[in-house]
């Protein structure tokens, strides 16, 4: 059953972090709002779903001090920031699920981190659609859900975070936005080993309409990254299938040595085996925490030399 988020635990959860929510988030908001200015050709009239306190609306008006500018949340907290940031411009506080419809249409349509809150994200990307001019843009930012310990925090905010709904990793949103816009470009924003951003900038009309304009396939730049990401992955299950093997080997040691007799050799070629998988598991995992970016080549250098000269050496030892 579907997690329905409440509109005042939204406000709740802003109404704490609004004084000091830039300051807090800084590097967090620096990447995706850049990203999208660089990406943004000159709009007339800007529209920001969840403008939070106006940081990337007065960024826009600042690279583009003719755009007009409107900005909705439903954080009075954060827009009372956002209204001494924008003065003169259209700061609504509202309920962008439930809202009558904002006078449009808006050159550049902006929702920055507001799809893990929502309810309905698909009714959100129609209204997105709705409010963007025939030739204007629209620009969607969210969390991408891409590496193990996102996950884990993403299985913890879904259940614990009333303010949280759910959030999509990268292939699940592409796959989403692919049906419903062009994607004209696209990014995943790494700003730390923990966070992932997605990001996207997008045509109104569906790839389908949009055919002659686009008669090619967007190019992923990303593709590659991803696919390391999932080896490296892939790399730590076996690596703990390694080490959950050693650590069986030694349990059984207490099973099999009443038939191995006398040969303590034998037994402690035994041991010795199981402590040898025990430490490459721990070795990839010591990687894949300090040296990521090493781990393939601590792999081959653990598989290929170090285990097979230490089996060498037992086997050796036991003959």
């Amino acid at each position: 059953m579907a997690k329905t988020v409440n509109i005042q635990n939204i406000r709740d959860d802003y109404r704490e972090i609004a004084k000091d929510y830039d300051a807090r988030w800084h590097d967090f908001l620096d990447l995706p709002h850049h990203w999208i200015i660089n990406n943004m050709e000159k709009p007339g009239k800007v529209i920001d779903l969840g403008c939070g306190t106006g940081r990337l609306l007065s960024m826009i008006a600042n690279r583009f001090p003719d755009a007009k500018l409107t900005g909705i949340d439903c954080s009075a907290d954060m827009l009372e920031i956002a209204s001494a940031r924008l003065e003169g411009e259209d700061v609504l506080v509202a309920d962008i699920e439930n809202m009558d419809m904002p006078d449009g249409p808006f050159d550049a349509v902006l929702s920055v981190n507001v799809l893990h809150h929502l309810n309905d994200p698909e009714a959100h990307l129609e209204l997105l659609r709705a409010l963007c001019a025939p030739e204007g843009a629209i620009y969607v930012c969210d969390f991408a859900i891409d590496n193990w310990k996102l996950l884990l925090a993403e299985q913890y905010w879904r259940y614990f975070h009333p303010a949280h709904s759910r959030a999509y990793s990268h292939q699940e949103l592409n796959a989403l936005l692919e049906k419903k816009f062009t994607i004209e470009k696209k990014a995943l924003l790494r700003l730390t080993d923990f966070w992932r951003l997605q990001a996207y900038k997008l045509g109104p009309l569906s790839p389908l309409q949009n055919r002659k304009a686009h008669p090619l396939p967007m190019h992923d730049p990303h593709k590659a990254e991803l696919k390391k990401e999932k080896q490296q992955k892939r790399l730590l299950l076996k690596s703990a299938g390694a080490a959950g093997l050693g650590l069986g080997l030694l349990l059984l040691k207490f099973l099999i040595v009443p038939f191995l007799g006398e040969n303590a050799e034998a037994e402690k070629a035994l041991v010795a085996f199981g402590w040898c998988l025990i430490a490459y598991g721990g070795a990839i995992v010591l990687s894949f925490i300090f040296l990521k970016k090493h781990i393939f080549k601590i792999n081959l250098l653990l598989t290929w030399i170090v285990l097979p000269l230490i089996v060498i050496k037992f086997a050796t030892d036991v003959m």
